[in-house]
C-alpha cells in the first residue's frame, strides 16, 4: 500500500509485499496464543456477575491484564500438568473462588492459540480453566494485580516454576545492560512477564497512586526492538524498550520490571532432545533414530503429533538407558508436527518438542517471483518459497542471456520461507532467479524478471522525499519511513502468497462475526495532511458477508479526535 502527497508532502504505503522495517527478525516471536485481557470466552470459567461490576465481560467476572499474562506464559512452556497445592477466596464483591492446582491435569494439547465468538464449551473450556487459576493463584481478592515480585513467588509456589526465577527493575540497570538481560532470555527461549507503570505514576518506593498493566515480550530484531504482546486492545508491535508509549492508542509504559529465568522447575528430572535437534525432518516411511540425555528418568511415552493438537502414541514404556530409541518414522506429511515426551512414573513431567517436518520427497517450489513480470530497479524484492525435507537453499541469478549464475545467498534455511533481495539497478535488463538444495540436484527457478526504471503497480516501492509511509507486508508489520507503532485488532494477522510476482501479501479473515480485523498505524505530525495526495494499494477480496463485515476498514489512521480510514 502506498500513499503519496501530490503537492509536495506524499505519504507511500504499499501493501503488497510487506516486511518488518529493515530490521531482520532475531528471535520470535515465540508466543503463538493470541489471548487478550477481558475476552469471551477466555473468562467463561469465572464467576457470574452483574453488570454493575467493573470488568464483567459476557456475564462473567473479566480475565484481567495480570492472569492474562501468566496465562499465556504457562501455555508457551505447556507447564505445569498438574500445579501444587490449592486456594480459595470470597473477593470485595462476594464472589467465590477456588482452585486444586495439584487435582487439575492442564490440557495443554486442547487450548486453541485463538477462539470464534462462537466458539464451543468444549473447545475453549481447558483454556478458561487456565486463565482461572492464573488468577486464583495471584491471591488477588481486592482484584489490585499484586506485584510482579508477587507473582515470581506464587508462580514457584503454585506452578512448579524454578527457583531461579527473579525480578529486574529496568532503572536498575544501565539501557546497554537492560536490553542484553532481555535479549539473553529470547535467545534462550524464554518469553517475559512484564509489569509497567505509566509515566504519570508516582516513582517506585515513594508511595502514592500508580497506573500499571501485565502484559509479555516474546521476541526481538536486529534493531533491538521488542515484540510487545500488549494484551489490550489488540495491541502487537516491535517497540524500543524505553519508549512504549503511543498516546493514541492509549499505551504508556515507563517503570519496567521483567521477570527473568521464568521456566519450569527442572531441579528433580531433565530430559533433552539431542537428536534430530537442529535439523528436525523426518522422511516418511523411514526409520528416525531419537537420542536425548535426561537425569531422574527412568521410562518414557513418546507421542508424535502432525497438528500439534491431535496425539498419536508411538512408544510406551521406553527405557531411557541406553540414550535412544528407534520409531518407525512418521506416516504422514505435515509442516508443524511436534514430539511429546512423558515421564512415565510422574504426570507433572512432560517436554515438547515442536518444529518438526515430515515429507516425503524433497523438493522446492519457489512461489514469488513469477516471471515474466516487471518490477522497479534497485527496490528490496521478497523472494517466497516453499521446501520439504531440505535444510538449507541456495539463490542465484544471471542475466538470461548469459550462463553464468551469480550467488545471493547460499545458506538459506530451508523453512524460512522468504527472504529479502535488492533488485539490480542496471534498467532493461531481464534476470532468472533460482533455488537449490546445496548440491543442485533440486531446483525451482523462474525467468522473464524484467527491470524497469519506473514504480511498478503492486510494488514494492522505493522510498522518496515524498514518500510518508509505506508498509510491503513481506511476512511482517513494519512500516519502513518514519516507523511508528502498528498494531492488529481483531484476529492475528496472517500472510499469504499474493497474486503472481508480488511476494507475500497481509491476509485478514474477517469470516468470523464480530472480528473486524484491521490493522492500525499510530498517528504521528506527517500523517496529519491537506491537500492532494495519492494511495496506492492492491487488494484483493476473497468474499464478502456484509452481516459480518461491519467494519471493513483494512488500514486505520487514528487522529486526535477521530479515526481516518484509508
Amino acid at each position: 500500500m502506498r500513499l503519496r502527497k501530490i503537492s509536495f508532502l506524499v505519504i507511500v504505503l504499499a501493501l503488497l509485499p510487506f516486511y518488518t522495517s529493515k530490521a531482520q527478525v532475531v528471535v520470535g516471536p515465540l508466543m503463538t496464543s493470541t489471548w487478550k485481557s477481558f475476552e469471551w470466552p477466555l473468562n467463561a470459567a469465572f464467576p457470574e456477575a452483574g453488570y454493575d461490576v467493573y470488568g464483567v465481560v459476557n456475564g462473567h467476572m473479566g480475565n484481567s491484564c495480570g492472569p492474562t499474562a501468566i496465562a499465556k506464559l504457562l501455555h508457551y512452556h505447556r507447564h505445569p500438568v498438574h500445579g501444587r497445592g490449592s486456594h480459595q477466596f470470597t473477593d470485595e464483591y462476594g464472589l467465590s473462588y477456588s482452585a486444586n492446582f495439584e487435582g487439575t491435569y492442564y490440557e495443554w494439547a486442547l487450548m486453541k492459540d485463538q477462539f470464534s465468538d462462537d466458539a464451543t464449551h468444549e473447545e475453549y473450556w481447558p483454556t478458561a480453566i487456565l486463565m482461572l487459576h492464573s488468577f486464583i493463584m495471584m491471591e488477588d481478592p481486592y482484584h489490585t494485580g499484586r506485584s510482579i515480585e508477587d507473582i515470581c513467588r506464587l508462580l514457584k509456589k503454585y506452578m512448579r516454576y524454578a527457583p531461579s526465577a527473579y525480578v529486574a527493575y529496568r532503572f536498575d540497570y544501565s539501557r546497554e545492560d537492560y536490553i542484553q538481560l532481555l535479549k539473553d532470555e529470547l535467545d534462550a527461549g524464554r518469553p517475559l512477564l512484564i509489569e509497567s507503570w505509566t509515566s504519570d505514576s508516582n516513582p517506585p518506593g515513594s508511595g502514592g497512586s500508580h497506573a500499571g498493566h501485565y502484559w509479555n515480550i516474546d521476541g526481538y530484531d536486529a534493531q533491538n526492538h521488542f515484540h510487545i504482546s500488549y494484551n489490550n486492545g489488540d495491541f502487537d508491535a516491535w517497540l524500543d524498550i524505553d519508549s512504549i508509549q503511543v498516546p493514541s492508542l492509549e499505551i504508556d509504559a515507563h517503570f519496567i520490571w521483567a521477570l527473568i529465568d521464568a521456566k519450569p522447575d527442572s531441579s528433580e528430572k531433565t530430559f533433552s532432545l539431542t537428536m534430530p535437534e537442529d535439523n528436525r525432518m523426518l522422511k516418511m516411511g523411514e526409520p528416525a533414530n531419537l537420542t536425548w540425555t535426561c537425569q531422574n528418568i527412568p521410562t518414557v511415552h513418546l507421542d508424535f503429533s502432525y497438528n500439534g493438537i491431535d496425539w498419536i502414541q508411538i512408544g510406551e514404556n521406553i527405557p531411557t538407558e541406553p540414550l535412544n530409541w528407534v520409531w518407525d518414522g512418521p506416516t504422514e506429511a505435515s509442516r508443524d508436527a511436534s514430539l511429546r515426551v512423558r515421564d512415565a512414573a510422574n504426570a507433572n513431567y512432560e517436554y515438547y518438542y515442536n518444529g518438526f517436518q515430515t515429507y516425503e520427497k524433497e523438493q522446492i517450489t519457489l512461489h514469488s517471483p513469477l516471471g515474466p513480470d516487471t518490477f522497479e530497479a534497485g527496490t528490496d524484492l521478497c523472494i517466497a518459497w516453499e521446501s520439504d525435507g531440505i535444510q538449507i537453499v541456495k539463490l542465484e541469478y544471471k542475466e538470461s542471456q548469459n550462463s553464468d549464475w551469480t550467488m545471493i545467498n547460499e545458506n538459506l534455511p530451508g523453512q524460512q520461507f522468504f527472504t529479502i533481495w535488492e533488485m539490480p539497478s542496471t534498467v532493461g535488463r531481464t534476470y532468472e532467479i533460482r533455488l537449490s538444495n546445496p548440491d543442485g540436484s533440486i531446483i525451482s527457478q523462474t525467468d522473464g524478471i524484467q527491470i524497469s526504471g519506473d514504480p511498478q503497480t503492486g510494488g514494492p516501492h522505493k522510498r522518496d522525499s515524498h514518500t510518508v509511509l509505506l508498509m510491503h507486508f513481506d511476512q511482517n508489520l513494519v512500516e519502513e519511513v518514519t516507523q511508528p507503532a502498528v498494531v492488529t485488532k481483531g484476529s492475528a494477522p496472517a500472510y499469504a502468497f499474493s497474486a503472481p510476482g508480488k511476494g507475500a501479501a497481509l491476509y485478514l479473515d474477517n469470516a468470523v462475526r464480530g472480528n473486524n480485523s484491521y490493522i492500525q498505524v499510530s498517528n504521528f505530525d506527517a500523517l496529519n495532511m491537506r491537500g492532494s495526495f495519492t494511495v496506492d494499494f492492491w487488494l484483493k477480496v476473497n468474499s464478502w458477508d456484509a452481516s459480518h463485515n461491519t467494519r471493513p476498514a483494512i488500514l486505520v489512521k487514528p487522529s486526535s479526535s477521530t479515526q481516518v480510514n484509508y
